[in-house]
């Protein structure tokens, strides 16, 4: 006798609640945690070629890579938004800190790290 799909409401949430799809998507949190992780220690090594008068940012991300590397990944649509902020705001710490690099203004690196510090904080309270 062969298999048959489960239609209607019942194949609905047979296949909404699948664990195939429960391991892609524990794939993909990790990999979205991967990657803060991944941002964060570039932007660490960008930050790091700046003056001493950014010492206290270049601190403050140091703690952030140890923040994101405890991140337990989670597949919630809520953390899945905060990552994507946290990400988000690192390419704009990014940018501020390459602006900072080119003799530009460093108030807009210091206001954009303090952002992506409050992103990781809130992510930090994601728990299983």
């Amino acid at each position: 006798m062969a298999l048959k799909k489960a239609t209607g409401i019942k194949g609905f949430f047979s296949r909404l609640f699948s664990s195939s799809d429960d391991e892609k998507n524990n794939q993909l949190a990790r990999e979205a945690v991967q990657n803060i992780t991944s941002a964060l220690e570039t932007l660490s090594q960008k930050a790091g070629t700046l003056n001493d008068s950014f010492t206290e940012q270049k601190n403050l991300i140091a703690s952030m890579i140890t923040d994101a590397k405890a991140f337990i990944p989670q597949n919630e649509i809520a953390a899945a938004k905060c990552e994507q902020s946290i990400l988000g705001a690192i390419t704009a710490a990014s940018s501020a800190c390459d602006a900072a690099l080119s003799g530009g203004d460093g108030s807009e690196f210091v206001k954009q790290v303090a952002a992506v510090s409050v992103l990781v904080t809130q992510r930090s309270h994601f728990k299983n």
